[in-house]
């Protein structure tokens, strides 16, 4: 968006280059990611624009609980100038001053400058207030999560003073970071989805909700790895409302497994290649096959990064899937 806006921008932090790599003076914005580990530093963001999108429970194995990660990520609103929340999660809004100048985005009506979803999700609009947007049917990125990471994306922007018509022009032809809701393959009617990204219990919720049908269960979920000490009895009510199969691997593969196999199949499973391979026996047309572990990949990958690669590279191994140019061998 930024970019769209003619700006000189550079963009990192917890996701990409790291910030000190990034200063320039040539640059006229920064968009950072920040990890809750980087924000335990933050001391004054120094009237940065600062958004928080969601809180839900991550690296337990470092926090001694729910409250200290939310006081963790709670340090970006130090010093901000303004401020982004989601009224669709509560934990989101500062217990700051009333200093800091408020906007929030949902997936409801929005009041008077706030951002959110006018006549329905389905032929619905993106808008800010009652100012209509953008139509929803034109946003680029599917599923309902990014339609908030899109409203949430608005709000940083008309907050910076980018064009919304140049950021509106983006979420057209926007689709998403590598591994984050990446759209693989469609294989006899069927979705191969890579959100290796999800490394959070939030993360694949998120996922699950966003691309889960309520007529029927739709979804086969590939999960697992590193669970940093996660509740996963959480993934509960998603999994029973929309997913046909889970597909487990990995270290804390057992915990995911107790958690949910009471409300849906599940299997055990050694390798991302049996795991793609299984759920292409169990989808049928209209299925997705979405692999959102909601774990870290360090058990079995060098990062998420890779574990994504290795579902790229299984899907792409099934009969009926176009062969990758670079070929590449089967990762476990």
């Amino acid at each position: 968006m930024a970019v769209a806006s003619g700006l000189n921008v550079a963009v990192g932090g917890n996701l990409g280059v790291p910030m000190l790599d990034l200063l320039d003076d040539q640059h006229q914005l920064y968009v950072l990611e920040l990890s809750s580990f980087q924000l335990e530093l933050l001391n004054d963001s120094r009237g940065a624009i600062v958004a928080l999108l969601n809180v839900s429970p991550d690296h337990m194995d470092r926090y001694a609980g729910l409250q200290q990660y939310h006081a963790a990520k709670h340090r970006i609103f130090r010093g901000a100038s303004k401020a982004v929340v989601n009224r669709d999660d509560q934990l989101t809004k500062p217990l700051l001053s009333s200093d800091v100048e408020l906007t929030s985005f949902g997936l409801n009506q929005p009041d008077l400058g706030e951002f959110g979803i006018l006549e329905g999700l389905e032929q619905g609009y993106l808008a800010r207030g009652i100012e209509r947007l953008m139509p929803i049917s034109e946003v680029a990125l599917k599923g309902t999560h990014n339609l908030a990471n899109a409203l949430a994306a608005l709000a940083l922007g008309c907050a910076a003073g980018l064009p919304v018509q140049a950021m509106c022009e983006t979420l057209k032809t926007y689709r998403g970071l590598p591994h984050r809701c990446e759209n693989v393959a469609e294989i006899n009617g069927v979705l191969y989805i890579d959100d290796s990204k999800g490394t959070n219990l939030g993360a694949t919720e998120a996922a699950l909700e966003g691309f889960g049908s309520v007529e029927r269960k739709n979804l086969i979920l590939i999960a697992g790895g590193q669970g940093k000490d996660q509740d996963f009895s959480g993934l509960q009510s998603t999994a029973a409302k929309y997913l046909k199969q889970a597909l487990l691997l990995g270290q804390d593969a057992a915990q995911i497994d107790r958690a949910i196999k009471h409300v849906c199949d599940t299997q055990l499973v050694d390798s991302m290649q049996s795991a793609v391979e299984l759920a292409a026996r169990v989808a049928t047309a209209g299925d997705i096959v979405l692999l959102s572990p909601a774990c870290a990949s360090f058990d079995m990958f060098s990062g998420f990064e890779e574990r994504g690669l290795c579902f790229q590279r299984a899907v792409a191994n099934l009969p009926g899937a176009q062969q990758p140019e670079s070929g590449g061998q089967l990762c476990s």
